[in-house]
């Protein structure tokens, strides 16, 4: 459940205003669609930007607010249909416009650094609501069949067709969230107890880790050497899909980016359950690698 908070150097709302709002909050907190669709003007303007993807999306009068209300209620709906609590929110007034700041995570989807414009009518209600947020679509499962959106993301990274189409979806989606540095996709293509191994060559070591957890110290520093790969220095080398005696289905994948000091890079996947990786065995010979829990 949401809770309204005023800055000190901002105006509150007028009435009408704060009931519409109340009303709307109300709406998030019971997954209303119809409750949410009656908070926007019937002639109301609404537009979202997926900083992720680079896209941006709009609804206009009454069929585009009722689309919105139920496409965005739907991507904060647990598994159980019940509506997620994970919601933080800062919400700061001034007169007939509303500023959010938040993050909100579903089962189904993570809103990072999100932020609202909203401008309110004399009547209380939306007119304008202008929205942006890193938005990062979370599955229980890569099916064994392909939708449109995950072979978009699979198509990044070449697979072989030996490899069972969940796990090449789930290939090309870690791929993916690697290459824009989304940690919340990359931690969903991985199970909860996975196990990475990462060997340095350069330093002649060994770092292991276990679990969602820890697989986020991990990646927060991972995602800074590949920060520093110049544009046109990445450079992909032999992949292959093995199906052989091995008990889990297996997807390799070789590279290297010179100029930032990365002089190969073996990466070879194991899949477990809900066609998600379960061991990641990494061996790079590149800059020191410096992995600091709890960042």
């Amino acid at each position: 459940m949401t809770t309204l908070m005023y800055s000190s150097s901002m105006a509150k709302p007028g009435t009408a205003v704060a009931k519409n709002w109340d009303a709307h909050d109300q709406a998030h907190n019971t997954a209303s669609v119809k409750s949410m669709a009656d908070t926007y003007d019937d002639n109301c303007y609404i537009s979202y930007y997926d900083v992720a993807n680079q896209k941006r999306t709009e609804f206009t009068g009454v069929e585009g607010k009722n689309a919105f209300a139920l496409e965005h209620l739907d991507s904060l709906k647990m598994n159980n249909g019940d509506p997620t609590t994970n919601i933080h929110v800062t919400h700061f007034f001034y007169g007939n416009t509303l500023f959010n700041q938040w993050n909100i995570r579903s089962d189904s989807f993570s809103y990072k650094d999100g932020a609202d414009y909203f401008i309110f009518g004399d009547n209380g209600l939306i007119t304008h609501h202008y929205q942006w947020y890193f938005g990062t679509k979370l599955v229980k499962s890569f099916a064994s069949t392909k939708d449109p959106e995950e072979e978009s993301l699979s198509s990044d990274v070449a697979t072989s067709t030996v490899a069972p189409a969940g796990r090449s979806s789930c290939f090309g989606a870690h791929h993916h969230f690697v290459g824009i540095s989304d940690i919340e996709g990359i931690l969903n293509t991985f199970t909860d107890d996975v196990f990475i191994s990462f060997f340095n060559i350069t330093t002649n070591s060994v770092q292991q880790f276990k679990g969602q957890k820890e697989a986020r110290f991990f990646y927060n520093a991972f995602l800074k050497l590949m920060a520093t790969i110049p544009d046109g220095d990445f450079a992909e080398e032999d992949n292959q899909a093995t199906n052989g005696s091995e008990p889990k289905d297996t997807l390799s994948f070789s590279w290297k980016a010179p100029k930032a000091g990365i002089k190969k890079a073996n990466d070879m996947f194991l899949f477990g359950e809900e066609n998600k990786i379960s061991e990641l065995w990494m061996c790079y010979e590149c800059p020191e690698l410096v992995v600091l829990p709890g960042i």
